[in-house]
């Protein structure tokens, strides 16, 4: 009778931490968004931004091209980023809004 066990492999901490460093190009769209806002942000809220203004790139595109079924998801896509975003933008506008 061999009664059988699952081997798990776990992974020494270096290769773990590894996993969750920023890198260079999120630390330096961290700091040209905090610049730019002024606010301070999270991993997380940098590529919500990001994903915001990708949005708003497709929207803008979706316009261009006068095709009003084009338009409609890309809103849609665009309005769901912001939901993303709304806290950071909140921030930004409490302390001062632009320059």
């Amino acid at each position: 009778m061999s009664s059988k066990m699952k081997k798990t492999v776990a992974l020494p901490v270096s290769q773990a931490k590894e996993g969750r460093k920023t890198s260079a190009l999120e630390k330096s769209l961290i700091r040209f968004f905090e610049r730019e806002l002024e606010v301070k942000l999270t991993r997380r809220e940098m590529w919500r931004s990001v994903r915001f203004v990708a949005s708003l790139l497709v929207l803008l595109l979706a316009l261009s091209t006068g095709e009003p079924l084009l338009v409609l998801p890309a809103l849609a896509l665009a309005a769901y980023a912001y939901r993303g975003v709304a806290d950071i933008t909140s921030r930004f506008t409490e302390k001062g809004g632009a320059r």
